[in-house]
């Protein structure tokens, strides 16, 4: 290549920037800003192509060597960086807003070459739409240094294309005034000073863009670890949360703990004591006026309270916490069975047991079953008429499924909304709501996985349906 002069060598200096710019962020910021990283690579490559075609243009046929050519790579290179800015600022934006503005310039360019206008006159166009592009470039990297907290690269990248800019103008000017006798390179390669500076302002620029993805890496892993200490905060709270929370459980469990025996067993020594008493007084010829009947009163009350300690314990410990029951072998007409004789002797009386199924076994909780189903007779003896039966009954009215039935007529023990009958309801003061023995039942029925209804008509009757699983694994 004859002729390589101090001016070549500049220009290739400046190649060597542009290469060295793309190899450092596409190397190692493009995978923290693959965005405006990715696109701030191409644009020194482009940049750097067009300033090597000028280098090469003696040597260059004559098609290839085109001024066009050449700076087309050097108008998509500037464009290219004010997108990547763009980008940084807006990541949705896209390569249509690149298309626009540089399309618009290369067809004024070539309408103005095709015109076979005055050289001078035609690089003085093309300086100015240099300035065009570099303009936009400084606008954009300006927009970033009005964003907290304010980027000193930003401004770094503002500075150097806007500097680039008025040097281009100003050559411009000079070309439309005195009309000097200019290369078709003149725009690019220009006197060595002019020469050296552009290539110092360029890389200025390219620092300040490293310097601006460094600095959003920098927020990106201080934002990262302060959202680490935030969920170490949390977490740490957390756990004081479940300490303190443990500690009331534990706290509760020994007053459920002190109600089950201390209150328990002195309630179940008042009733062995009345029944004692009762039966005494029926013992002898001549009863004392109305002292069995008061008895038997007493009974009754201390029965109901027995009734309601046991399903607040029920409530309170196992069936909040039981993820399912706990079933063992248990005969079907001991349970029912069972149910009765835990009631009052008079209640007891007016239960009757039909047994509709020839399964004898069946794998139940019976603890948790004898519970519901004495709270359903319970219900049944509160609301129901006092002179009726109460019909406690079993059957199968599908091959997979116990059906327990608890029957009373008239009553009202179901409510018109069957569905919410065996929800948990808050009672109101003066007013109705569901009973902890019905939701009970409910909860009963689901850790078996079954269901609870009721059907409301002249006769109330709650169904209690559970899946039948045989002893034998059936």
């Amino acid at each position: 290549m004859s002729g390589f002069g101090a001016r070549d060598a500049i220009l290739l200096a400046e190649v060597a920037s542009y290469l060295a710019s793309a190899l450092a962020v596409g190397t190692i910021l493009i995978r923290a800003r693959p965005g405006p990283s990715g696109l701030w690579t191409l644009a020194n490559l482009a940049a750097a192509l067009a300033v090597l075609l000028i280098v090469l243009r003696p040597s260059l046929p004559a098609w290839l060597g085109h001024p066009m050519l050449n700076n087309t790579f050097g108008l998509g290179g500037i464009t290219l960086f004010a997108l990547a800015l763009r980008r940084r600022r807006q990541p949705q934006a896209g390569l249509r807003v690149l298309a626009p503005p540089l399309l618009s310039l290369l067809a004024v360019l070539a309408a103005i070459r095709i015109a076979e206008v005055d050289r001078a006159v035609w690089v003085a166009c093309l300086s100015l739409a240099y300035v065009a592009a570099m303009v936009w470039v400084a606008t954009e990297a300006s927009r970033l240094t009005a964003q907290p907290p304010r980027p000193i690269g930003a401004w770094q990248v503002a500075g150097s294309f806007g500097l680039l800019a008025m040097f281009f103008f100003a050559r411009a000017m000079g070309l439309l005034l005195a009309h000097p006798q200019s290369g078709l390179g003149a725009l690019l390669v220009g006197p060595e000073i002019a020469s050296i500076a552009r290539l110092t302002l360029l890389i200025v620029a390219n620092a300040g863009f490293v310097s601006l993805i460094l600095v959003d890496i920098q927020r990106e892993e201080a934002a990262a670890l302060m959202a680490a200490a935030r969920a170490a905060e949390r977490e740490r709270a957390a756990q004081r949360d479940n300490a303190v929370l443990r500690a009331l459980l534990e706290e509760r469990a020994g007053f459920i703990d002190v109600l089950s025996h201390e209150v328990r067993q002195p309630l179940n020594d008042a009733v062995s004591g009345i029944e004692m008493l009762a039966e005494a007084v029926r013992a002898e010829p001549v009863d004392p006026p109305g002292l069995i009947a008061r008895a038997q009163r007493a009974l009754d009350v201390l029965d109901r309270i027995a009734g309601a300690l046991n399903n607040t314990l029920a409530a309170a410990t196992a069936l909040d916490r039981q993820a399912k029951a706990h079933r063992r072998p248990t005969r079907l007409a001991w349970l029912l069975e069972t149910v009765r004789l835990g009631l009052p002797d008079a209640e007891r009386a007016r239960v009757v047991i039909v047994l509709e199924t020839t399964t004898a076994e069946a794998l139940l909780d019976p603890h948790l079953m004898e519970l519901a189903l004495r709270n359903l007779l319970r219900n049944a003896l509160q609301h129901g008429d006092p002179d009726a039966p109460i019909l406690l009954s079993l059957d199968q009215p599908e091959p997979g499924t116990l059906c327990f039935a608890v029957e009373n007529q008239p009553g009202q023990a179901v409510a018109a909304d069957a569905e919410l009958i065996f929800t948990r309801q808050p009672r109101r003061r003066g007013g109705a709501g569901n009973s902890l023995g019905l939701w009970i039942v409910g909860r009963v029925a689901a850790l078996h996985g079954g269901r609870a209804r009721g059907r409301v008509g002249s006769v109330t009757r709650v169904l209690l349906e559970v899946p039948l699983r045989a002893v034998n694994g059936d």
